[in-house]
């Protein structure tokens, strides 16, 4: 009942520092700052202040700064970002307080937190490349607002946006950028990486970057893309598909190239993987690339001269 939650609020309030701290009132807490009245949802959180960024450092205290963000009004709001800037940078790297630092983002209208996307602005980079600090960048990216701000952070990425793709983390900012940011940044990508695509391909974490790339790039700047996929071999034949098709990292991108093409440089690839059948079913990663054409073909329903099989038949390679 709403008399026994308010109890619960009166007797808890005092101690809220120590059980915000403890593994298991700390759900009570949670619990009691969604469900409980307003009124003493006000005092409980009023009692975290001065107190932000301790309890945000914690492996609980951090969640139910969490919660208080989710669920508290402006002024209390504003108050909590405060003592989070205070020591933002420590804050983004560590390992529990970093959510409470996206959390604020998520919460707080980005007007009244000015102050700490403006103070992240240099820094992206380093914290794109930080496990903790990529996922802070992706919510600035989300939520910040602010034109001005915006495009100095965005610009400060795309200035390193070759060695972000081949970062454990900063390949993530990348993509977040490729599919969220629009297409003048999308350009500005594909230009910057044009060159290098085959090379980016072959690596574990760039090679996710060129597959967002190839879908959410401009059809030109896919085709330009595909083209220079298509060309490395520098000969007649894309017969240097075969290594791309067979590499664990490579295949991915080549697989998401097919969904793109265009009918020419599809016609290609079908030319490849028919001189090189034998080569390509003997890798799993060769069969499924095998298998994808296939269906496709099978869609097309392809004449006899184009194929050289009839368009009843299963295989077509």
């Amino acid at each position: 009942t709403t008399g026994e939650i308010v109890m619960l609020y009166k007797e808890i309030t005092p101690h809220i520092l120590t059980l915000a701290t403890d593994a298991f009132p700390t759900y009570v807490i949670q619990k009691l700052l969604e469900h409980g009245p307003a009124v003493y949802f006000r005092i409980l959180i009023a009692n975290l202040m001065g107190h932000v960024l301790h309890l945000s450092l914690h492996l609980y205290g951090c969640r139910v700064i969490q919660k208080a963000f989710e669920i508290s009004d402006i002024d209390q709001q504003i108050k909590m970002a405060t003592e989070l800037d205070s020591n933002l940078f420590k804050c983004i790297c560590d390992q529990h307080a970093n959510h409470a630092v996206q959390k604020c983002m998520e919460c707080v209208q980005p007007q009244y937190i000015q102050f700490i996307y403006r103070r992240l602005c240099g820094k992206a980079k380093m914290l794109s490349t930080h496990p903790f600090g990529c996922h802070v960048v992706q919510k600035i990216l989300e939520f910040c607002k602010d034109p001005q701000i915006m495009d100095m952070f965005i610009t400060e990425i795309l200035d390193c946006v070759k060695e972000l793709s081949v970062d454990p983390y900063g390949n993530y900012v990348v993509q977040y950028i490729v599919e969220h940011g629009g297409p003048r940044y999308r350009q500005i990508i594909m230009l910057k990486l044009a060159g290098s695509i085959v090379q980016m391909s072959h690596q574990k974490h760039s090679s996710k970057v060129i597959e967002k790339c190839l879908i959410y790039a401009s059809y030109h700047d896919c085709k330009l893309a595909i083209n220079e996929i298509l060309s490395a071999g520098g000969g007649q034949t894309a017969d240097h598909l075969v290594g791309m098709i067979i590499h664990q990292y490579a295949n991915c991108v080549v697989r998401q190239m097919i969904d793109v093409v265009n009918d020419w440089q599809f016609n290609v690839i079908v030319d490849v993987l028919r001189r090189n059948r034998d080569t390509l079913v003997k890798y799993a990663h060769g069969r499924q690339v095998i298998a994808q054409v296939e269906r496709l073909l099978n869609g097309m329903a392809p004449s006899p001269d184009s194929f050289g099989q009839t368009s009843s038949s299963s295989r077509l390679l």
